[in-house]
């Protein structure tokens, strides 16, 4: 309609906004600037507190970077200090347990029961659940980076959304591309994507296919078949630096959002 309104209004600036599945429905998940976790919903439109994360262990002050969903009770929100690990319900969200890291967390992602987390330094470390210890989560592996930021990673699941996760998508710091291989949890390919940062990541929820956004005006979507990777449809915006993506309902069409530009921009594709 043209028209502005607030949905919802948060005590101060939003950091991160993300749509995940929990307890069997699609909610919103809202993080603010100072250490706040909301989450929205058809049953919860007044939202879901957390206590606030107000401090690191080191006593900086939190900063929340990413968030992710196991789909079903778990929610994970990335920081500087590490991951929070919340227990969730229809009526209330507990703090389970945290996972301590060295750098910042600045990209998250779940599938196959395992957590996965990109950091600052691009590194990305793999969680597995223990039983014997409560069903906290302790890394499985690392993957060392470059020394160039993860900024988003999304998984592929074979073309469709009930297939088993293969492929975790990673956009980095320095344009290029990793496909990380789910099974041996080992990079299997790097590709120039872009000529500036990666900044996001949206899998197609039904085929072997993937749209990334760059700082260099670029979207850019790839097909990836297990072993090739090609691009299918670039499309400058000219003078824009990429932020966001995410595919639409259906499929056929991407938004995607710009730095210093409060409109969103749908892209139609193949």
């Amino acid at each position: 309609s043209g028209k502005k309104a607030v949905l919802y209004k948060e005590l101060a600036n939003v950091c991160v906004l993300k749509h995940v599945e929990l307890f069997g429905t699609v909610v919103l998940i809202v993080c603010t600037v100072n250490g706040d976790v909301c989450i929205y919903g058809k049953d919860h439109k007044k939202g879901i507190h957390s206590h606030r994360k107000t401090a690191s262990e080191s006593g900086e002050k939190a900063i929340l970077t990413s968030c992710v969903s196991d789909g079903s009770k778990t929610l994970f929100v990335g920081s500087n200090s590490g991951i929070l690990v919340y227990n969730v319900t229809e009526k209330e969200m507990k703090l389970k347990s945290t996972i301590s890291s060295k750098t910042a967390i600045t990209a998250l992602a779940h599938a196959n029961t395992s957590l996965y987390a990109g950091d600052e330094n691009g590194s990305i470390s793999v969680y597995n659940q223990r039983s014997n210890d409560g069903g906290c989560y302790h890394r499985y592996v690392a993957i060392q980076g470059k020394g160039y930021p993860c900024n988003s990673m999304d998984v592929m699941r074979g073309g469709t959304k009930s297939a088993e996760a293969t492929t975790l998508v990673c956009g980095m710091d320095d344009g290029k591309i990793d496909l990380v291989d789910l099974k041996s949890n080992s990079v299997k390919a790097t590709i120039t994507g872009h000529s500036a940062a990666v900044t996001a990541i949206s899998v197609h929820p039904q085929a072997a296919r993937f749209a990334t956004v760059s700082e260099d005006t670029f979207v850019n979507v790839w097909d990836f078949d297990g072993k090739k990777v090609s691009v299918v449809q670039s499309t400058s915006i000219a003078k824009k630096l990429g932020t966001g993506i995410q595919y639409c309902k259906g499929a056929n069409l991407l938004a995607v959002t710009f730095f210093d530009d409060s409109s969103i921009y749908f892209l139609t594709t193949m």
